[in-house]
């Protein structure tokens, strides 16, 4: 088969599209070349990557318009407002009444239980009582902000999931297993290492630093590198 001559067209305002029939005669290929954005774009595009490196990707226009929409349609709707208030009142005199009841054997996770899939609580340790009682305030406090962003009438769906998404995870910065002497298999942990595991922790936390710093950090490879070290500190700690 003799080869058939390419014709180039370019154009210089869309994007790259080459499109070409093999085998026909007069074959055509078109090559669109994309034009470098004004200055002002590129100046727009930094920041919002910026902003983006270090909200997890998080838009905060996005999340300051769905907490103003959860804010007003609560504000508007007193008989929600009253239920919210009930049930923190009922909960907090509930778990008042279950600390100071005497019972003969200690009975975990009496109020409230983590769900399946919550990971935070496994360790056999939670079930002591001071640090159950502790858990159980938490899971407490976390069950009443779901119920406080869910439900609200006239609220849309997709606001109170970001609503209900960022609170979560508010909360779960502050959650007893992520404090040395709120966490009971952290704790046991010291004891058995002497506070060696606070050394691997501060270089574990050195290291993460300054991947996250980098400017060459790939995203995708820090989040599997991430990963990959969470499962190997829960395979120590369940060791």
């Amino acid at each position: 088969m003799t080869s058939q001559p390419l014709n180039l067209a370019i154009a210089p305002s869309v994007p790259v599209s080459i499109e070409a029939a093999s085998g026909n005669r007069g074959q055509v290929a078109e090559v669109v070349v994309e034009p470098t954005p004004p200055a002002n774009e590129l100046i727009d595009r930094s920041i919002r990557a910026g902003i983006a490196r270090w909200t997890g990707g998080l838009s905060p226009a996005a999340l300051a318009l769905a907490f103003a929409d959860w804010q007003v349609h609560v504000a508007a709707s007193p008989a929600r407002r009253l239920t919210l208030t009930q049930e923190a009142i009922g909960g907090a005199l509930h778990f008042a009444e279950m600390l100071v009841t005497l019972r003969p054997a200690f009975r975990p996770w009496g109020m409230i239980e983590p769900t399946p899939n919550d990971r935070r609580f496994v360790d056999s340790d939670w079930e002591l009582p001071a640090f159950n009682y502790l858990a159980q305030a938490f899971l407490l406090g976390e069950q009443w902000w779901h119920l406080a962003t869910t439900d609200v009438s006239g609220l849309s769906r997709s606001n109170a999931a970001i609503v209900d998404f960022a609170i979560r995870q508010c909360l779960d910065t502050i959650a007893p297993s992520n404090f040395p002497f709120s966490n009971p298999a952290i704790l046991r942990k010291i004891m058995e290492s002497g506070g060696g595991n606070f050394i691997s922790g501060l270089h574990n936390w050195l290291e993460d630093w300054t991947t996250l710093i980098a400017p060459t950090t790939s995203r995708p490879e820090f989040c599997g590198r991430q990963v990959r070290r969470h499962r190997k500190r829960q395979d120590r700690l369940s060791q």
